[in-house]
């Protein structure tokens, strides 16, 4: 899987880290509730799959970016999904989602 560098994400694996600051109208992504333990964000549309150093670790969510976002329980947008409509946050997951996450897509649905 090739993958594209950007000036508005770090790439490490498969995942994007975060920088101190995240975009303003980015995808966060959060390994505790409440917004806590930021593991990444991405400012544009694909799918990708989680780090295995942050697999099944996703607790919260803060999307502000103008598209849907979608999270599996598997690699390779597989298995179990759910998702959020633009310009949505999750503080917190329902307990039968709350660290399954395996891959995320910016710009789809489930």
């Amino acid at each position: 899987m090739s993958e594209r560098r950007s000036p508005h994400c770090h790439v490490r694996g498969s995942f994007a880290v975060a920088p101190s600051v995240a975009h303003s109208s980015s995808l966060e992504l959060f390994a505790e509730p409440g917004y806590k333990a930021r593991i990444g964000y991405r400012t544009t549309t694909g799918s990708w799959n989680i780090s295995k150093g942050n697999n099944d670790t996703l607790s919260s969510v803060k999307n502000h970016t103008n598209w849907s976002a979608a999270f599996w329980y598997d690699a390779h947008q597989r298995g179990h999904c759910w998702d959020y409509s633009p310009k949505t946050d999750d503080p917190y997951f329902w307990w039968y989602d709350d660290n399954q996450a395996s891959s995320f897509a910016l710009g789809r649905g489930c």
